[in-house]
């Protein structure tokens, strides 16, 4: 699996490509550190943009390489948060691309004047 294969997808909370990317985040993000999500998740993440990178692979993996989630904080301020690449994909690319092509996303729109990453 290469990264330039890939496709950017945007998705809401509605979408099955967000349980896919709760999946993902908890795998990644939640579980190595014993953390569990809220129950109410999605209502908090709403207003939130999420965007992934999507790979046709084989059953049983998933389809999400990468994931995250950009957030507002001011007029043209956001923020990447809960970035997460699936440990198959990781060191492959994915990573920085997915980031690379939603900062292109942003900047066409014109909104983005700073972009700052959560840690």
């Amino acid at each position: 699996m290469v990264a330039s294969q890939a496709q950017l997808e945007e998705f809401d909370t509605t979408s099955a490509l967000y349980a896919e990317a709760i999946r993902l985040r908890d795998a990644v993000l939640r579980k190595p550190l014993g953390l569990q999500f809220p129950t109410n998740l999605a209502d908090l993440e709403a207003a939130h943009r999420h965007f992934a990178l999507l790979q046709e692979v084989a059953a049983p993996l998933s389809r999400m390489r990468a994931c995250l989630m950009v957030v507002e904080h001011a007029e043209h301020v956001f923020q990447i948060r809960q970035m997460a690449v699936c440990q198959q994909s990781q060191g492959r690319g994915y990573g920085s691309r997915l980031m690379r092509e939603v900062e292109e996303v942003l900047l066409a729109e014109g909104m983005c004047h700073e972009l700052f990453l959560n840690a």
